[in-house]
């Protein structure tokens, strides 16, 4: 459940995707700062390795948890910039 999603990031924390579910939760919880701080730990883990694939998707949770903690704004400028960035080719 919720618990466990938060608590899957500290106990791996390399895992961008548990930073980024648990950043999610805490979203939805209506915990705005500690969501923040937890998608910025799963931006940093995605680029840090260089995963151009993942990093869209990761940006895609910054947006949402943006929108879900009321700062809309911030979500339609990284909207607008995940609309202007192109895929990687495989």
């Amino acid at each position: 459940g919720c618990g466990r999603l938060l608590k899957e990031a500290e106990r791996e924390p390399d895992n961008s995707a548990a930073w980024a579910n648990s950043a999610v939760m805490e979203a939805l919880l209506g915990n705005r700062e500690e969501a923040l701080r937890r998608m910025k730990r799963s931006l940093e883990k995605t680029e840090s390795i260089g995963d151009t694939w993942t990093a869209p998707l990761m940006r895609m949770n910054l947006m949402t948890v943006m929108a879900w903690t009321g700062d809309r704004e911030s979500a339609l400028q990284e909207c607008t910039k995940l609309l202007n960035t192109p895929m990687p080719r495989t």
